[in-house]
């Protein structure tokens, strides 16, 4: 093989490669792209939950707070009004089922 043919020949070879990468320069940047805006939904999503999660912990508490006041209402007036404390039952069976549900809704969240 010739000088001359040879020169052809290896810029040819260097047109491809440059082809080539600039090819998967593009393929990259468009997975960049991807990514980013999937970054960018993920982190709206998690805001969103943590939003949610801080809620649900603030109602928790709330209604763990008024169970305990309802519990001490109830061992105050136990002696005194059988009929009340039937109904305090009842108010503190609600809450504690609130309570329950704000405790699987955060584990299932």
């Amino acid at each position: 093989m010739s000088f001359r043919m040879r020169n052809s020949i290896m810029p040819m070879q260097l047109i491809d490669k440059i082809t080539r990468v600039e090819q998967k320069i593009q393929q990259l940047a468009l997975k960049l792209e991807r990514l980013e805006r999937e970054n960018n939904t993920l982190f709206e999503e998690n805001r969103q939950l943590r939003h949610q999660l801080d809620t649900a912990e603030k109602q928790h508490s709330k209604l763990t707070l008024h169970t305990a006041e309802l519990q001490d209402r109830l061992d105050r007036q136990h002696s005194d009004a059988p009929r009340d404390v039937q109904q305090l039952r009842k108010e503190i069976d609600h809450y504690i089922e609130e309570i329950d549900k704000c405790v699987a809704w955060l584990y299932d969240g």
